[in-house]
């Protein structure tokens, strides 16, 4: 971790890149050897030049055709060599990258179990998604590809400046200078703070906008059958527009940079024209003078492509760069602190809020949970209602350490949560959402998740207690029906009955009910309502709930507001007082006439 906090950039991808150090470093000596040999065609050109002019200039020496051919297959030679090492260390490079990526996507998602469940809730499956395809996958892009150029490129430009220093000192002196320049052109497109913004401000609108692509795809039945309009669809075309803007200022950006970079970088024999002339006219030895200018001549356009590989492998690099950053992000995320001295619990399953405070974000002065002191006894319900956004949610997520509190305690069976083994207390606390989660998988596996080693008739008997034994009878292979496969469709009461059997399943002594009971279908409701018996028996109940009528039989219900506590009591109680709570009664009451009365019909 600490490594990561210190690294940053090129230094973080050499780091990544060396994770299999000793392939990555054969590979290395590979494309060092692969970018010498790729530079004897060009030393056999100019060999094969001086010989054939010095024959032209003196017509007493017969052409030395034996020093011709070994220079043709020291030509063919050198191509070989350049072919064969450069694929030699593609494969190495290939085979240490996917090593790699396999390593860092374990560390991720390794990582990813040791994180408080609230952490995937906030980031979004789709932003984890991108981190562990997108911004890994580039980063095996890199390895495999990016690297070996990047290496072979340095190789390139430092062979190349020891030949053309060595061939002449004069042709070299001017090449160098040339190249010195255009460096120092690219660090001015590249380096100053405003490009890197600019950048950075691309890469992240093009993440977003990729991410809405899915959204907006899965939703362009609805966009359909209302006769809307990409524009309808705000923060997609939002999202382009700011695309748009930002790769508009970034390539503005480099615009003129970029320009003189390859105008200077293609044009470099040019700057050798002044000292052609000036050695043309102070040399006594033409053939020396004539082969060597066309050896720089030769070898000018050679150091063009090794540049202008240079400017597209910085862009590839930032931009692997910025996946990097996200990936190390999440592995900057605290992990649950193991528990040091676990304690059993002491009073059955009671469940307490002491003094609970808790804030999503420490920016934001309004904390979600505000001082929130309750008990949740064993073996009765607690209906926790409010408004959206009252801290209702909130509540659920806390107890089974979703989140960790800023201050005060959860307590179960008068122990602190934060002292529980963490694997006991997912066996602890059942949850059943509003919409819960079903795997492509057999109804009997999604089921049979409620407790590992589950028997076939087990899994039964709880699909029985669901409610959801006939009808999952009558589906082509029955308990083996795959979830989601050709002609397989499940009403979303139909998908919760079977979560409600996975809860079964799991027998915890704790249930928290997240808006479990929102469809409206009558019959399904019915029969979940039913379901619930089953599941609720002898358990620490918290149902988190908006059809008020589902809570008229609990044992306590607490009235949320603004992520305070203020009211508590039983419905009677509650309506007597004529407070929120009462309200919210009447509210209800009168949507529901409403429904059922002439405007339903109308």
């Amino acid at each position: 971790m600490k490594n990561i906090l210190k690294n940053n950039g090129l230094k973080r991808l050499i780091e990544i890149a060396t994770i299999k150090k000793k392939t990555v470093i054969a590979a290395i000596v590979l494309l060092v050897i692969s970018a010498s040999a790729s530079f004897l065609p060009y030393i056999s050109i100019y060999c094969i030049a001086s010989e054939i002019l010095a024959t032209f200039s003196n017509t007493l020496v017969a052409l030395n055709t034996e020093k011709i051919y070994k220079f043709i297959w020291l030509l063919i030679i050198g191509g070989i060599i350049n072919i064969l090492s450069y694929f030699a260390a593609l494969c190495l490079l290939h085979k240490a990258a996917f090593e790699a990526i396999y390593k860092m996507k374990i560390d991720v998602l390794r990582h990813f179990t040791r994180l408080p469940l609230g952490f995937s809730i906030r980031m979004g499956s789709g932003n984890i998604r991108k981190i562990l395809d997108e911004d890994i996958g580039n980063t095996e892009e890199f390895l495999a590809h990016q690297f070996p150029d990047l290496i072979y490129t340095i190789a390139s430009c430092v062979i190349t400046i020891v030949i053309l220093v060595c061939v002449d000192w004069r042709y070299g002196a001017v090449c160098l200078a040339t190249i010195s320049i255009g460096i120092y052109i690219l660090g001015l497109a590249f380096r100053t703070d405003s490009a890197k913004k600019h950048m950075q401000d691309v890469f992240k609108a093009n993440a977003e906008m990729n991410n809405l692509a899915v959204e907006y795809v899965r939703g362009i039945s609805v966009l359909k059958l209302f006769n809307t309009t990409l524009v309808t669809f705000e923060k997609f075309y939002d999202v382009i527009k700011r695309y748009t803007k930002s790769a508009i200022q970034y390539t503005l950006k480099l615009e003129k940079t970029l320009a003189a970079y390859t105008v200077l970088i293609h044009n470099i024999y040019l700057f050798m024209i002044p000292i052609i002339i000036f050695l043309g006219r102070s040399t006594n030895d033409y053939d020396v003078f004539v082969s060597k200018t066309v050896f720089y001549i030769v070898v000018a356009p050679a150091i063009t492509v090794t540049m202008l590989k240079v400017v597209h492998l910085i862009s590839k690099t930032f931009q692997i760069q910025y996946g990097i950053q996200n990936m190390d992000k999440v592995l900057q995320e605290p992990i649950i602190k193991p528990v040091s001295s676990e304690k059993d619990l002491i009073n059955s399953y009671d469940i307490e809020f002491k003094n609970v405070t808790f804030n999503y974000d420490n920016n934001n002065k309004t904390p979600a949970l505000d001082n929130v002191n309750f008990i949740s006894k064993s073996n009765k319900v607690t209906a926790i209602v409010g408004a959206s956004g009252s801290g209702k949610t909130t509540i659920a997520h806390l107890i089974p350490r979703f989140y960790d509190v800023q201050y005060g305690n959860i307590m179960i069976g008068g122990v602190d949560i934060r002292q529980i083994d963490l694997n006991k207390l997912m066996t602890l606390v059942g949850f059943v959402f509003q919409d819960d989660y079903l795997f492509k998988k057999s109804i009997r596996d999604n089921i049979g998740m409620g407790r590992e080693g589950a028997t076939g008739e087990e899994i039964i008997a709880a699909a029985k207690s669901a409610y959801c034994h006939e009808f999952i009878t009558k589906l082509p292979q029955g308990y083996d029906t795959i979830i989601g496969s050709k002609n397989v469709h499940l009403s979303g009461g139909e998908r919760q009955r079977i979560s409600i059997a996975r809860a079964i399943l799991q027998d915890s002594p704790i249930i928290i009910l997240d808006e479990a009971t929102a469809f409206n279908d009558a019959e399904n409701e019915y029969l979940i309502q039913k379901s619930f018996n089953k599941l609720l028996e002898n358990k620490t109940v918290i149902m988190i709930a908006h059809r008020l009528n589902t809570v008229k039989n609990a044992d306590q219900i607490i009235v949320m507001d603004k992520g305070k506590i203020v009211e508590v009591g039983v419905h009677n109680d509650l309506i007597e007082n004529k407070e929120i709570y009462y309200s919210m009664w009447e509210t209800y009451s009168q949507a529901q006439l409403w429904r059922i009365g002439g405007k339903g019909n109308e």
